[in-house]
């Protein structure tokens, strides 16, 4: 899986669901307009890094109580 535009995206959540969700290996990030220069082999480092930077500029909060609802039972569901 390559994925693109992560230098224009407001938020890296969705994304991140979706392949989680769909348990997708990310081989490289596209940062950039150039192709070449700035297509890259992917860090899960780099890539949370990026996730918690943009939503700490879109001012999202962490709830705990709402996250341990929505995805507590994930583990379990696919088991």
């Amino acid at each position: 899986c390559v994925l693109t535009k992560v230098d224009e995206a407001v938020s890296l959540g969705g994304i991140l669901s979706a392949i989680t969700h769909a348990q997708l290996p990310i081989a490289y990030l596209g940062e950039g307009q150039r192709i070449a220069e700035d297509l890259r082999p992917v860090r899960a480092h780099h890539l949370v890094t990026r996730a918690v930077q943009l939503a700490r500029v879109a001012g999202a909060i962490a709830d705990e109580d709402l996250l341990s609802r929505r995805f507590g039972g994930i583990a379990h569901a696919l088991a």
